[in-house]
């Protein structure tokens, strides 16, 4: 009986530190989604700027010649 009550508080205690480690990756895969999500927020942002440029120029160059060069 005493074997199976220490064996219980074993368990118990590798129990906790299961729980601080998944505790400890759960907070890593968060600074880890939120740095990800920087990320894809700089390039949609940097897509973005590229798409409005090429509009612009796609735009400019729809023009006939002869206004281009008048300016």
């Amino acid at each position: 009986m005493t074997a199976l009550e220490s064996h219980i508080k074993t368990l118990q205690g590798d129990n906790e530190a299961l729980k601080e480690q998944l505790a400890g990756a759960a907070a890593d895969l968060a600074a880890d989604l939120a740095a990800e999500r920087d990320r894809a927020d700089k390039a949609i942002a940097a897509f973005a700027s590229l798409a409005d440029r090429l509009d612009a120029l796609a735009a400019e160059q729809a023009r006939p010649w002869w206004k281009r060069l008048a300016g």
